[in-house]
């Protein structure tokens, strides 16, 4: 008897096990590889010296991100940097933008996230997700953004 119960019971939490490690992923924005710096980040007039700002290009013109980062500086070199494309929409023409000193909104979904926390967090709206971070440092006067 204890046996007829055990494989039921075996199959049930083997197939709950599995089912909850499955991740999906239209939910998520596609990973993009790339290691970009920022010359003279703290003085180049090229770059807005707002916090936070956005970035689109590095120093040699290449793409930073999806469609550019959101790069808030917390202190003396501690960065926080984030994909400006909308975790909720995932297309390019639903970048999140600035809405004030803290905060970026979707103009589509109407999801709003906060930039000055490491996790970009999702503050409110249909999103389930935060922003997408990637890893941000200065060293000196360069920013390295890469993920």
């Amino acid at each position: 008897m204890i046996q007829q119960i055990k494989l039921p019971l075996f199959i049930l939490l083997l197939f709950t096990t599995l089912s909850g490690c499955v991740k999906d992923s239209e939910d998520i924005i596609p990973n993009v590889r790339f290691h970009a710096e920022v010359l003279n980040f703290e003085t180049d007039p090229n770059y807005n010296q707002q916090n936070p700002q956005i970035i689109r290009r590095d120093r040699n013109g290449f793409s930073i991100g999806h469609y550019g980062v959101a790069v808030y500086k917390v202190g003396a070199g501690i960065v926080y940097a984030f994909d400006l494309m909308c975790p909720y929409e995932k297309s390019g023409t639903s970048l999140v933008q600035k809405q004030d000193d803290d905060n970026y909104k979707c103009p589509t979904c109407g999801s709003t996230y906060s930039v000055m926390t490491q996790y970009g967090s999702l503050l409110e709206g249909p999103s389930k997700f935060a922003l997408k971070p990637y890893r941000a440092e200065i060293d000196g006067n360069h920013l390295i953004i890469a993920n």
